[in-house]
């Protein structure tokens, strides 16, 4: 079996009803992303991901015509050293991380196995939560809890809201008030998305211990492992960052910083499947937990293949908007159920890709 062509294909999901931001990002729009890889078998592995045509269709698909698709490592190191100096991060990883998990999922099929097997196979329900609470034009606290306690209503046990945006004192208002809406037995997470420096994150976190945060998300930058590390030694709330970090190498220097409790290593972002494996492994050889950033249909298997593996984001919006293109993983009781049916396990609609 021969690799025969690599297409990105996006989706326009049409505008949200109300812009979204979170504390440094704003959103207007939703858009699907399918990488497909095609075989001179017939068979065609699939991603839900990618970002940019001109990378995947161009050098990247260049790079892999005419290779085995079971020759997973040899495909990843082709992808990763075949420019005149590897990248390290940014747009190329991520293309890269979208043919991998193509990839992944086509073995699945050649093998007739879904890819939480071939990762490792730890279970096949893994804890979901909702990545949500995020600042809107005219949204009040009230409209804050009332979303949240809908979530509740969905079946979900855990659930995260974002803060930053805002003061200081009004995000503490704002986190406060979402504990009192969901009561104390549901998890809660907050997430600054780096917008805090060392300081302030400290102080923030002060203030909301008393809450029983589950884990405090990306206090600051990505790259400050110094200012990430005095946070976390400076609060009793579990830190949880690595969502816009990059490959094995920069993983290791997080985690030798001591700046990390939990490992959010995306396959979307940090380079595929392929690579998380060997980012988890750093991981759990330092005794950390993984909870993979990003969709719920491609950070389930990863979760599921190893007993580290802590949980799986999912956004219900998203849900909503993208259940027209392809089918999203079944919540049951606050889990996601896995599929049994080969590679990602993914339905999709093609009527969308004509």
């Amino acid at each position: 079996m021969k690799i025969t062509d690599v297409k990105l294909t996006k989706i326009d999901l049409g505008s949200r009803p109300v812009a979204w931001h979170d504390a440094t990002f704003t959103e207007t729009s939703l858009t699907f992303s399918l990488t497909q890889i095609f075989t001179d078998d017939g068979l065609t592995g699939i991603a839900p991901s990618g970002n940019s045509q001109e990378l995947i269709e161009g050098p990247l698909k260049d790079m892999i015509i005419g290779e085995d698709p079971m020759y997973m490592e040899k495909i990843w190191n082709k992808l990763y050293s075949g420019w005149c100096h590897p990248a390290s991060s940014g747009w190329e990883i991520r293309a890269l991380s979208a043919i991998d998990i193509a990839l992944w999922d086509l073995n699945g099929k050649i093998l007739n196995q879904p890819v939480y097997k071939l990762l490792g196979g730890d279970r096949d329900r893994v804890p979901a939560y909702v990545g949500g609470g995020y600042y809107a034009e005219g949204k009040s606290i009230q409209d804050l809890q009332e979303e949240m306690v809908e979530y509740i209503g969905m079946g979900y046990k855990a659930v995260k809201m974002k803060i930053g945006r805002l003061s200081i004192t009004e995000d503490i208002e704002r986190v406060k008030a979402v504990r009192d809406a969901v009561g104390p037995d549901i998890t809660l997470m907050i997430d600054a998305n780096h917008a805090y420096t060392s300081a302030q994150a400290i102080l923030f976190g002060r203030k909301v211990e008393e809450l029983d945060i589950f884990w405090y998300e990306e206090p600051v930058p990505a790259t400050d492992y110094e200012g990430c590390a005095a946070v976390k030694n400076a609060l009793d709330i579990p830190i949880a960052t690595g969502e816009n970090e990059y490959l094995r190498w920069g993983f290791k220097d997080l985690i030798n910083h001591r700046a990390v409790d939990i490992v959010q290593a995306d396959p979307a972002i940090c380079g595929g499947f392929t690579e998380w494996k060997k980012i988890a492994a750093l991981a759990t050889s330092n005794n950390l937990k993984l909870a993979p950033h990003g969709g719920g249909n491609i950070g389930a298997h990863a979760v599921a293949s190893l007993p580290e593996g802590l949980n799986v984001e999912t956004y219900p919006g998203l849900r909503a908007a993208g259940a027209k293109v392809m089918n999203f993983f079944e919540i049951e009781d606050g889990y996601i159920v896995l599929p049994k049916s080969p590679g990602l396990g993914l339905e999709i609609d093609w009527d969308f890709f004509k």
